[in-house]
């Protein structure tokens, strides 16, 4: 039995998008609070302490929710690719605030920016278990070690893009006016491109092979026959 290395790396992607943002997020986020909108440590401590105490919420209930929903999509794809899409458009709105703000201060566009934060932290929560609960469903339980080896790996290579991409665009000289849309558009482009694999994976979903495969699978369960005496090269792709 052999690891499918391609199909780990795809699952990998979304922790990839997850720790990149987390990484955006600590280190940018902070500075738009304190420097941009002038907030005291008090305030901006609160709003960063918000996605902990989201979390505690957010992450069992949409693991509980893509546990117990099948849909055409699958169990995990219609949370990863919905709170990625979100993400990205959410993402995209925080920086246009920011610079509004720059421009012409007002107390509506602070109120506009934590909304829209919280609405991006809600975004997050809403694919974070599923996608960290997806490798386990695609991958035959002696071989999830080297699976989750691979995914820890691309959420390391996921803060290391940021962190690149943040010192290039903007170090110090740079951390007022346009740098900000920069990162954002890279961030942007890091996780909306994790979506790609996601929609090739849903349409090979959809190929005659898988689905003989599939039912070949289902029947060898309903006759008892064991998956584990099957050649792990005729299991079908698990639906995520």
């Amino acid at each position: 039995m052999k690891l499918n290395i391609k199909r780990t790396f795809l699952v990998g992607l979304a922790f990839l998008s997850i720790c990149a943002f987390w990484q955006m997020y600590d280190n940018v986020i902070p500075l738009i609070l304190t420097n941009t909108f002038h907030l005291n440590e008090t305030y901006s401590g609160a709003i960063m302490a918000a996605d902990n105490v989201l979390a505690l919420v957010l992450l069992p209930l949409f693991g509980f929710l893509s546990d117990k929903h099948e849909t055409k999509l699958g169990k995990r794809m219609p949370f990863i690719l919905c709170g990625t899409a979100a993400a990205v458009i959410l993402m995209n709105i925080l920086p246009l605030l920011d610079n509004s703000y720059y421009a012409q201060a007002g107390a509506g566009k602070v109120v506009a920016f934590v909304i829209v934060l919280g609405a991006l932290l809600i975004s997050m929560g809403t694919y974070r278990s599923p996608a960290v609960a997806l490798m386990p469903d695609v991958t035959p339980k002696p071989l999830r070690s080297k699976a989750n080896a691979i995914i820890n790996l691309m959420g390391a290579v996921g803060g290391i893009i940021y962190l690149a991409v943040a010192a290039v665009l903007y170090p110090n000289s740079k951390t007022a006016g346009s740098s900000m849309s920069i990162i954002r558009s890279c961030l942007s482009s890091c996780l909306g491109s994790c979506l790609s694999p996601w929609l090739f994976c849903i349409s090979s979903s959809r190929s005659p092979n898988l689905q003989r495969r599939t039912r070949d699978w289902r029947n060898s369960i309903r006759n008892g026959t064991s998956p584990k005496r099957m050649n792990p090269e005729t299991r079908p792709f698990p639906r995520m």
